[in-house]
């Protein structure tokens, strides 16, 4: 989904900034609806929910921006990327549990929170100009 090839540091670097300011209002709109709607060991999930999306939307854009400086380590940073953030779902689940909070409310908001996120993409990554044949 995010094939930069042929274009500039900066313009890579605009774009990704751009698409992690949109995911950041949404989260926070996202966010505002859970806090009017939950309370208790449910909003404090949520909450993580939020806090854990945004960590996973950080390590997506930032191996994308850092597989544009090196393409040749593109399928070395896939897999570190993958184990990175398997690693941290994990530690959030885990340390959920281990609170005595309900995971429910954390998977159901990280959920939401990467379905939205997937649509900034494909709303991102949406050809603009049909003769670019850069752009999926």
């Amino acid at each position: 989904m995010l094939d930069f090839r042929g274009s500039s540091p900066t313009d890579v670097m605009a774009a990704l900034k751009r698409l992690w300011r949109r995911q950041s209002w949404l989260t926070a709109l996202v966010g505002a609806a859970g806090c009017l709607l939950l309370s208790g060991g449910a909003l404090r999930s949520w909450l993580c929910a939020l806090a854990w999306s945004l960590l996973d939307v950080v390590i997506v854009l930032v191996w994308a921006w850092y597989s544009t400086l090196h393409p040749e380590r593109a399928w070395g940073l896939v897999n570190s990327m993958r184990v990175t953030r398997v690693s941290l779902a994990v530690i959030f689940v885990c340390s959920m549990l281990g609170l005595g909070l309900a995971a429910a409310p954390l998977l159901l908001g990280f959920v939401l929170l990467h379905i939205i996120f997937i649509f900034n993409l494909l709303n991102f990554t949406r050809r603009k100009n049909p003769t670019d044949i850069r752009r999926p």
